[in-house]
């Protein structure tokens, strides 16, 4: 399906949703930087990003590849991972022909919370939990697509890494806390 045959917003939602399920179910259970390894997407550590921050750079006429940065403040295994598979999800977005939308726009916000479903879903299945399937993928891509703003998205995310870890059940005897947990505290700093 082209970019000119996903009007309405709706059909453009769902088809968005189509295109990061098909690619989770694809590479679910695969570290981050083997994916980018696998579609040649080079991977940096950035001064400029906030910790829980990261960016995909497009290719240019000087620059032929994609290019995605984590912040270098990212000291968990867990966070640069997660910030990773977001940028993934953007770059999957862009290959499948998803429209970027305008930085601060609804339409941002909302491939925002795309992108930060899918972290979650490949996240956690390295874990050994699925949170999305066939009978829920567009529920589930689409959850939090109402939340504007960098701070509530970040809080958002911290709640529902929480409450995913619950319900999974994951705990550790250890007696430290479980790497997921240790991620939700870092989107829920502030």
């Amino acid at each position: 399906m082209g970019k000119n045959n996903l009007k309405p917003k709706g059909l453009l939602c769902t088809y968005a949703a189509g295109v990061l399920y098909e690619r989770y179910c694809e590479l679910k259970g695969a570290e981050a930087a083997e994916i980018c390894r696998e579609f040649e997407i080079i991977v940096r550590a950035s001064a400029k990003l906030k910790p829980t921050g990261g960016s995909l750079c497009f290719p240019t006429k000087e620059r032929e590849y994609y290019l995605l940065e984590f912040s270098y403040q990212a000291m968990l295994h867990e966070l640069k991972d997660f910030v990773i598979y977001h940028e993934l999800a953007h770059f999957f977005l862009d290959v499948g022909g998803v429209p970027i939308p305008k930085n601060s726009s609804l339409e941002y916000w909302e491939q925002e919370a795309w992108c930060d479903n899918f972290a979650f879903a490949m996240l956690l299945f390295r874990f050994g939990h699925s949170l999305v399937g066939d009978a829920n993928y567009e529920k589930f891509f689409r959850s939090g697509e109402e939340l504007v703003g960098a701070d509530k998205r970040d809080g958002d995310i911290g709640i529902r890494l929480l409450v995913y870890c619950e319900v999974a059940e994951l705990v550790y005897s250890s007696g430290e806390l479980p790497p997921l947990f240790r991620l939700a505290q870092e989107f829920l700093k502030k």
